[in-house]
């Protein structure tokens, strides 16, 4: 299955359609967001993430943010909308590829 083209299990599914874990604000992508993002995605294995118009207007690209979070917790940018994404731990992901 190419990259990107994950089937995705339900609970991907229910995070996607859920509210956000975390919020990004104004300050960006800080230390303290890294270690909020890192200790629920160790508890839920999938988060969403919303980042925060503010950010955007400031001139914040939302794939390069996603990115770089994903980057930072070890995990796979599952999708992007609008303000708006998904990440899941690479192991969770590795398992989605298996069931796929």
């Amino acid at each position: 299955m190419p990259k990107g083209k994950i089937k995705k299990s339900e609970k991907v599914k229910r995070v996607i359609t859920g509210k956000p874990h975390v919020r990004i604000g104004k300050n960006g992508v800080t230390p303290g967001v890294i270690r909020e993002i890192h200790t629920r995605l160790k508890r839920e294995g999938v988060i969403k993430v919303k980042v925060m118009k503010s950010l955007k207007r400031a001139g914040a690209d939302i794939k390069e943010i996603a990115h770089e979070v994903a980057s930072k917790v070890n995990a796979d940018v599952i999708d992007i909308r609008g303000n708006v994404f998904v990440i899941a731990k690479s192991k969770l992901n590795m398992k989605l590829h298996e069931r796929g």
